[in-house]
């Protein structure tokens, strides 16, 4: 694993998954998967955990995080609910989820130990995560916020070890602003204990809409400096939520046809946009666009046809897929961002 320079941050959901499996993935990358429900569909016959273990075979490594952090509302899916609630509430839920026979046996989950920052931090809770874990797993990874960072780091500082992994999740903030701070404890710390130092943000705006998007244009308030600016701040490697927003796994709401497409060579994402409320633009005028764009154009002929999320735009031009569902262009985005970075990283 020494080589990896780029997590993805996915959760196990149904676009992410397709994304996930649709790109084979070199040692540059090593997925931090948020296991979000008991099940994939509630009318799965398979839990969350045996599907992970299936859809990843062949993978050497992937992180795996109970995602406490997420605020749980009231248009968030039913399943989640139950799941984050039940693992917020009870430290053993996700001890017992981690020590599942299945993942310790497969020897290659890495489980990540986070808190929620939206309550004050409970230093005892993560020692005795990591005291459990510590003894059928060879390594550990541990997740920091800028909220409760010191209480965090004071704890994390005596239970990191070697070859253990430290991310620091700075969420939307800007990294080079008001996160800076923390930058040289973190790397510091993971040297001195011979661990892996990697920062996660999200680069995608949640209040970013595709209606305000103009066609074939940069989006501006997507920041993508972090791919770059990583190693500044001497951090091993970096993380993001592979193109897309870090959501809240909500329901409802009416549909917006949009597309970011990514370019590698630039490091910048294009918008594109149907019209709002009929899903039916998303075949009739966003695929053309897209196809006319000059970001498009300079994509290789095997990059079109290997890449999940670009041969998926060129099948709905040729009539040969459906293209009006708003779910799956989230996980062309996906494919087509981690397709680009395994050429460009």
């Amino acid at each position: 694993m020494e080589d990896f320079t780029y997590v993805p941050v996915l959760r196990f959901r149904e676009q992410e998954r397709k994304a996930l499996k649709s790109v084979n993935m070199s040692n540059k990358m090593v997925p931090l998967i948020e296991m979000v429900s008991e099940k994939p569909r509630s009318n799965s016959k398979e839990d969350s955990i045996q599907h992970l273990i299936n859809e990843t075979d062949g993978m050497e490594q992937i992180f795996i995080d109970i995602p406490i952090y997420l605020s749980v509302k009231r248009n968030t899916k039913e399943s989640t609910i139950d799941f984050i609630n039940r693992m917020k509430s009870d430290v053993n839920q996700r001890i017992g989820y981690y020590l599942d026979d299945r993942l310790v046996g497969e020897d290659r989950f890495i489980p990540v130990i986070s808190y929620d920052p939206a309550i004050p931090f409970n230093e005892t809770s993560l020692k005795q995560l990591e005291f459990s874990l510590r003894e059928r797993y060879g390594r550990l990874g541990f997740r920091i916020y800028p909220t409760y960072f010191q209480e965090a780091f004071t704890s994390i500082k005596d239970l990191l070890q070697k070859q253990d992994f430290l991310f620091f999740d700075v969420g939307e903030g800007n990294h080079n602003t008001q996160n800076k701070r923390f930058h040289e404890s973190l790397v510091k710390l993971a040297s001195t204990k011979d661990a892996t130092s990697i920062i996660i943000r999200s680069a995608v705006p949640k209040e970013l809409t595709y209606t305000g998007l103009t066609n074939n244009e940069v989006v501006g308030s997507i920041d993508n400096s972090l791919l770059k600016d990583y190693t500044h701040f001497g951090y091993d490697a970096f993380g993001d939520y592979a193109g897309v927003k870090k959501d809240d796994i909500t329901e409802g709401g009416r549909i917006s046809p949009g597309y970011f497409l990514f370019s590698g060579e630039y490091n910048l994402f294009y918008g594109f946009k149907g019209e709002f409320n009929r899903p039916a633009t998303f075949t009739s005028l966003l695929v053309p666009e897209i196809m006319d764009s000059k970001v498009w154009k300079t994509l290789s002929k095997n990059h079109k046809e290997n890449c999940y999320g670009c041969r998926s735009i060129i099948e709905i031009s040729e009539n040969q897929r459906s293209g009006n569902a708003q779910s799956e262009w989230k996980g062309y985005t996906m494919a087509h961002y981690l397709y680009t970075l395994e050429e460009f990283l």
